[in-house]
């Protein structure tokens, strides 16, 4: 089963990889060794797609797990560095989503839970 989840998960990123950045507004967050959990504010235009970018420093990246999914859109990664969020269609109002971004710093492993919150106007 978590097979099927990860090939539609790589089936919805490509449909979200085209994601213009002009759609959407976001805030940013910090995460690593330090940061069990973050909160980003998303603004994101009805009918269109979100993207978001990592910046890993001299961390190594393990992985992007989403543990929330939205409940008025599909969010998945979009790229190793990128993940994106969709609106349903029409929706206008508040969602929410909740992504792992895995890591590891000098051989020592770590997570920081990304809460998004979204406002699809």
């Amino acid at each position: 089963m978590k097979t099927g989840l990860s090939i539609a998960i790589v089936a919805t990123a490509a449909a979200l990889a085209a994601a213009p950045a002009s759609a959407c507004t976001r805030s940013g967050y910090r995460y690593g060794m330090d940061y069990a959990s973050a909160t980003s504010r998303w603004t994101v235009n009805r009918n269109k797609p979100c993207r978001g970018y990592l910046n890993v420093g001299n961390l190594y990246l393990v992985g992007l797990t989403f543990i929330e999914k939205p409940k008025h859109g599909i969010a998945g990664s979009a790229s190793r560095y990128q993940y994106a969020y969709q609106p349903d269609k029409d929706y206008v109002g508040p969602d929410r989503f909740v992504m792992r971004i895995e890591f590891n710093l000098r051989g020592v492993n770590g997570h920081t839970d990304v809460t998004f919150n979204v406002n699809v106007r």
